[in-house]
């Protein structure tokens, strides 16, 4: 019973090192900048027909070292009103598991409501992928009667505007492990360096401050979620700011990935200013 125990793991073992082998096979005979073959898409990306009846072209745009069970590639998606890129960790076990994130797109949608989009990727050190995401959408702001339908007195038929979002997204890798860094939303505009809890600062963003406004930075992104400054120039600098409420003597936990990181960074500049 027990040799026979043996027997079928090493089969299921021999099983799944085939499908790796299979699958690695498969995608390094690609090679990046190729064109991904229909079978390949279908099979492990989910590619289908589109709404035209075709099928969408796929481009395998890099190819990352193996680690353990699973493979980092980019590929780039190409459909009908544009495309996508996609960073991907699949598994190479033939279960075709995988995580994608998109980090560049472009995309013009016409309908009711035209949507414009666009998503770009800058590299930020070893580990860091920031996300650009810019949104634009012409929405018809006409107003009707609710019964009728007819246009309010003084209404214009094509009443439209165009509204505009912008945010960032960043991304940590770490071999083939991708974890999404979270960022705060809803930042009071009327704060002085609102930059530092928008996006990942850099040593050039820094480079252009002094010590002084360096450390107001670095303390506003904790005035934000109401710490209670136990310096008497900190607490009289933050007290008339409307945006300021003192509630809490510790709010570290508060802080998003992104604010963690620029805390370290501002004062990393700070001490050597």
């Amino acid at each position: 019973m027990r040799i026979i125990i043996i027997l079928l793991l090493l089969i299921g073992l021999q099983s799944i090192s085939s499908a790796q082998s299979e699958f690695l096979e498969k995608l390094k005979s690609i090679g990046p900048g190729s064109k991904i073959p229909q079978e390949f898409a279908e099979e492990f990306l989910g590619a289908s027909k589109n709404s035209y009846r075709d099928y969408d072209t796929y481009r395998l745009q890099y190819i990352g070292t193996k680690c353990g069970d699973s493979i980092l590639f980019i590929y780039t998606h190409g459909h009908p009103v544009g495309s996508l890129s996609y960073l991907t960790v699949m598994k190479i076990d033939g279960s075709k598991e995988y995580n994608s994130y998109v980090i560049d797109e472009q995309s013009d949608h016409d309908g009711a409501i035209a949507v414009y989009k666009s998503t770009s990727y800058e590299r930020i050190g070893k580990q860091i992928i920031e996300l650009s995401h810019l949104t634009e959408s012409v929405i018809d702001k006409s107003k009707f009667e609710p019964d009728t339908y007819w246009l309010f007195d003084g209404e214009s038929f094509w009443d439209l505007e165009t509204e505009t979002t912008f945010k960032y997204e960043y991304l940590k890798i770490d071999g083939c492990s991708i974890k999404r860094l979270s960022t705060k939303e809803n930042i009071d505009s009327n704060r002085e360096f609102p930059i530092a809890s928008e996006r990942l600062l850099t040593n050039l963003d820094l480079k252009k401050f002094s010590s002084e406004q360096l450390r107001l930075m670095r303390n506003e992104i904790f005035a934000a979620y109401g710490y209670r400054f136990k310096s008497p120039d900190l607490s009289n600098h933050f007290k008339d700011k409307e945006w300021y409420s003192p509630e809490y003597d510790d709010v570290t936990d508060q802080l998003t990935d992104i604010e963690k990181l620029n805390v370290q960074l501002i004062l990393k500049n700070e001490k050597s200013n």
